[in-house]
């Protein structure tokens, strides 16, 4: 009888100690678990995949006028962009979303051309060959190039498209006070055109 008890008391000493060490080695507790997942779900996401194609703001002065475009700017993300996503010989946002629009402070020439002091949304015809049209149009509040409409344009010209070497991720614009020029550029094209204030 004391044997029995004896040996009932091992086997349950046995499983005690077997028990705390599985739990100490064993899976994570839920509460752990929940953690782990939590930092995970958190991180920031990144630009793109929070807005695909983020609004942008190019700003520069030539003589004493001021040029603001204001334009959302969509990533080439493997895609073919001219001649598929933009199709050639036809009216363009130049940009993503709302109309491109070119705010200036005063009258100024482009490419020779005058415009008035005003807000205007940007075209642009692509080209396969040969030049591109950019158009200023009076209308510029409108959404992409849906309601465009040519008896509204204030300016066109015609300008060369210049060939990159690289492809350029994210479409931009900039204004190059020093050669007084606007330039945009994205994906293996890049056109400026020439601006006069006045």
């Amino acid at each position: 009888m004391k044997n029995n008890c004896i040996a009932i008391f091992k086997v349950f000493v046995f499983a005690l100690c077997f028990g705390i060490v599985f739990n100490a080695c064993g899976p994570t507790s839920p509460e752990t678990e929940t953690e782990t997942e939590t930092e995970v779900t958190t991180e920031e996401p990144t630009e793109a995949e929070e807005i695909p194609s983020p609004p942008r703001t190019a700003t520069g002065t030539i003589g004493e006028t001021s040029l603001t475009i204001d334009y959302s700017s969509p990533g080439v993300k493997g895609r073919t962009i001219y001649g598929d996503l933009v199709p050639y010989d036809k009216v363009w946002r130049t940009g993503a979303n709302a109309a491109t629009i070119l705010t200036v402070s005063g009258d100024i020439k482009i490419e020779g051309e005058a415009l008035p002091q005003g807000k205007y949304s940007f075209f642009s015809i692509p080209s396969e060959e040969g030049s591109w049209t950019f158009i200023l149009n009076k209308t510029w509040d409108q959404w992409g190039a849906y309601d465009y409409e040519e008896k509204e344009d204030a300016l066109r010209v015609l300008i060369e498209p210049i060939p990159m070497e690289e492809s350029v991720e994210r479409l931009r614009f900039e204004v190059d006070e020093d050669a007084g020029k606007i330039v945009f550029v994205w994906d293996d094209v890049m056109c400026a055109l020439n601006i006069e204030a006045g």
